[in-house]
């Protein structure tokens, strides 16, 4: 990850320009034609670019990759984690809305 993205907000909203949203999955698609959430996109930008679909990540791996962003804090990685799976796939918010908020919050 870049050493410029230290906030998790920053980095949902740069995976975001990189490819359209999806819900209820980390990815859909393949190279051409992929989606990512919320997270995913951020996973991303972790990441560098990476293969779709994204295939055996667990929810433990995701949670640790958000727990890069709050010093380790496993309870504060699942809830915020938690809360932004909810704003991705129950309320469609949409990823910079999600970045949005969480800059709202420090994040």
């Amino acid at each position: 990850m870049s050493d410029k993205i230290t906030k998790l907000s920053q980095a949902i909203r740069l995976g975001a320009t990189f490819r359209p949203q999806c819900f209820y999955a980390l990815s859909k698609g393949d190279d051409t034609n992929g989606m990512t959430c919320a997270i995913g996109a951020a996973y991303e930008v972790h990441l560098g670019e990476f293969p779709l679909p994204l295939k055996g990540i667990s929810a433990s791996e995701v949670t640790s990759f958000v727990k890069r962003f709050f010093d380790g804090d496993d309870m504060k990685a699942l809830t915020i984690n938690n809360k932004i799976a909810k704003l991705n796939d129950a309320q469609h918010l949409t990823r910079e809305e999600i970045a949005d908020w969480l800059e709202s919050i420090g994040m």
